[in-house]
């Protein structure tokens, strides 16, 4: 039978993007379900071209009563409370059942904004024949935030293996690297979204 599911998250992009892997196995698990998802207008361009999803709406403005069950991730869960969000995530697909290759994080772009990342990335890189990791060494705290000797080493790792490295986020970061195919954009004001 039909139902609906609001789901509600209010934190910042790395965490919207992770929750993507929850609305994609509610789908796969239960294809009648109508999900929905509440957040910040500043992330609702991050959801708006998922297929999975129904509806997109304003915290605040939406009351989670007119849904048949929500999902409020704003909370650190009470059965895992020693888990991160991203290892919770995992947990809730293995319960409902998603088989572990279909898990994964999604972001649906319009052919516009893929046309944009593809000239940005020749221009930038000089060419776009090679994977690219995108990295945000700065979180919203410090306890969001990697080591530098963390980023040094996954570069290190990244480059070694064939991969360009894309460094980003708000925050001016230096990282000395000796390898082509890094490139740093922290503090350029250019997000993950715009590229």
């Amino acid at each position: 039978d039909p139902f609906t599911v609001l789901i509600i998250r209010n934190m910042g992009i790395g965490d919207i993007l992770i929750s993507t892997e929850l609305v994609r196995n509610i789908k796969l698990r239960y294809p009648n379900a109508e999900v929905h998802y509440a957040t910040f207008d500043r992330h609702a361009s991050l959801l708006q071209h998922n297929p999975d999803i129904a509806g997109i709406h304003t915290i605040g403005k939406i009351d989670p009563f007119d849904f048949d069950f929500d999902i409020n991730l704003c909370h650190k869960s009470e059965k895992y409370p020693e888990f991160t969000w991203m290892i919770r995530s995992d947990m809730y697909a293995q319960e409902a059942g998603v088989p572990a290759e279909t898990r994964g994080t999604y972001l649906y772009l319009t052919q516009e904004e893929r046309d944009f990342a593809w000239e940005f990335l020749t221009k930038e890189l000089g060419t776009t024949d090679r994977r690219i990791v995108a990295i945000q060494p700065k979180g919203s705290g410090e306890h969001r935030s990697l080591k530098e000797e963390t980023v040094k080493g996954l570069i290190d790792l990244l480059t070694a293996k064939g991969y360009y490295v894309l460094l980003y986020g708000q925050e001016k970061s230096h990282y000395p690297h000796e390898h082509k195919g890094v490139l740093n954009l922290c503090g350029s004001g250019v997000t993950l979204r715009s590229i």
